[in-house]
């Protein structure tokens, strides 16, 4: 990814359901890393919802063990290199309910928000106290819970 581009990014995508023709250009194709080759014949998806945290990467303030926990468990399945079908919503309720089993038992601490906060509160030091791996998971089941009765949903995390 380019500097400054989210480290993490999460999407969900459709069956592109288009009235209008699409053409891609060769030059555009090689710019995009051949994606025309990752589509199967046929199917053209269309992005529905997109979430990144910035460009502060949400595994950052979890222990090693946990970290590569939520990485193997969340990030390798969805993929780019995974077709849609196998980057399902339930595929995606699979990896929560694993995430909910192997992750949810380790220790978790809370934290300060390593920014100030957005809020007017009476001191320039203010900051809140947050759960990363809790709010990450309460995150990601408001996804599941808001689009698994798409048709042909799919989960993108980048």
């Amino acid at each position: 990814m380019t500097e400054g581009s989210p480290v993490f990014r999460l999407s969900v995508w459709q069956q592109a359901n288009s009235r209008w023709k699409v053409a891609v250009s060769h030059s555009e194709v090689d710019q995009e890393r051949n994606l025309m080759d990752l589509l199967q014949p046929g199917e053209l998806l269309e992005e529905i919802y997109s979430w990144h945290p910035g460009e502060a990467d949400p595994l950052t303030p979890l222990d090693g063990e946990r970290a590569d926990k939520f990485r193997r468990i969340l990030l390798e399945p969805f993929r780019i290199e995974h077709p849609a079908q196998e980057r399902g919503m339930s595929r995606f309720r699979e990896a929560l309910e694993q995430l909910d089993r192997d992750v949810a038992s380790l220790p978790s601490d809370w934290s300060s928000t390593p920014e100030p906060t957005p809020f007017d509160l009476p001191t320039e030091e203010s900051s809140l106290d947050a759960n990363v791996p809790l709010a990450l998971r309460l995150h990601l089941r408001w996804v599941l819970s808001t689009f698994e009765h798409v048709p042909g949903a799919s989960v993108l995390i980048l």
